[in-house]
């Protein structure tokens, strides 16, 4: 799964994720791409700046190499202005398209190659909308940012709670990978993947940290994340130094097979009808719920609903999602660890 903020890098990317899940290579860039503003100052480096002399004093140094660096970014971008250009949003990658796309993490397919999603929006620790500015020559100097900049223009992109997505998504049991770069928006996302212990289900995480004042430092933080597990590296990723043993894919319907196990251990035969709804809405995701109706046939219901039925709490998993029998769970099967099909 990739999500992208900028409108106009969304396009290329949806071409990518199309051309990864069909078994090609990934497509040629609109120009040359770089990760970061030191990556385009080293890539610029043919670039031709003013020539330090032995004599300068320490600051005359500093202001020189200021120069040359700033020289050299100005060549990399003007190099790249032809193609910047060129760059158009595509008016099929909009907001109404993001809630479809980042639930097939919940879907249970069992696919002949791996997958590839894009989701056009920003990756944020509250979904909803943002305000990001950058213009085109931003495409190469870091991409959009989230701070006020009122020489830039404007945009609003959707934005998609991270945490909570991956929390409903994948399990301990799937292996995930994170990959975050999101322009200082890490220092609102890291802070809740640890306290909603969402670091349970992240193998790995690869990013890159900025500083802004007054937040927790990158290495705080860093160090959080070790603590709860997570195989954390920090860019430039040095990869031949760092390795991850990957746990098998996931057979389909894992999560929602977890769920049945948690739900099992959790019902009993006194619920209250609220506690009965509130288990059925945790389980909404998996598709819909039904209940046993009175000649014993298992009904599908569009909507989310729990049957309270002789003070017990029937819940069912419907077939449709997960191929599964739907499960009725009882309190006197509880207490013998087994529940009825």
């Amino acid at each position: 799964f990739a999500f992208e903020a900028s409108p106009l890098i969304m396009p290329f990317v949806e071409k990518c994720a199309h051309e990864l899940s069909a078994g090609r290579p990934l497509p040629t860039p609109p120009f040359a791409g770089s990760g970061s503003s030191k990556e385009l100052i080293k890539m610029s480096s043919n670039c031709t700046g003013p020539q330090l002399s032995h004599n300068l004093t320490a600051g005359e140094a500093k202001r020189a190499r200021r120069e040359s660096l700033s020289k050299r970014r100005a060549c990399a971008i003007h190099a790249a202005q032809a193609s910047l250009f060129r760059m158009t949003p595509s008016e099929g990658l909009h907001a109404g398209i993001v809630p479809k796309r980042i639930s097939v993490a919940r879907q249970c397919r069992r696919l002949a190659r791996d997958s590839f999603v894009f989701v056009p929006a920003a990756a944020g620790a509250h979904s909803g909308t943002m305000t990001v500015w950058g213009s085109t020559n931003d495409l190469i100097l870091g991409g959009l940012t989230s701070m006020k900049s009122p020489r830039r223009p404007s945009q609003t992109v959707p934005v998609v709670d991270i945490v909570t997505w991956l929390l409903e998504s994948f399990t301990e049991e799937d292996t995930v990978i994170l990959k975050m770069d999101v322009e200082g928006a890490e220092h609102d996302i890291i802070p809740k993947l640890l306290t909603q212990n969402a670091t349970r289900v992240v193998d790995a995480l690869l990013w890159e940290c900025h500083k802004p004042k007054a937040l927790p430092s990158c290495k705080d933080l860093s160090s959080a994340l070790v603590k709860a597990g997570v195989r954390v590296m920090q860019e430039p990723y040095d990869f031949d130094q760092w390795s991850l043993d990957f746990s098998p894919l996931r057979q389909p319907c894992a999560h929602q097979q977890v769920e049945q196990r948690s739900l099992i251990k959790r019902v009993n035969g006194s619920l209250a009808l609220d506690e009965c709804k509130r288990l059925c809405n945790a389980t909404s995701h998996c598709g819909s719920i039904v209940h046993r109706s009175r000649d014993g046939i298992c009904e599908l219901r569009r909507t989310s609903q729990c049957k309270l039925r002789e003070g017990r709490c029937v819940v069912c998993l419907g077939r449709r999602v997960c191929n599964q029998p739907c499960m009725f769970v009882r309190s006197s099967m509880l207490r013998h660890g087994r529940a009825k099909r």
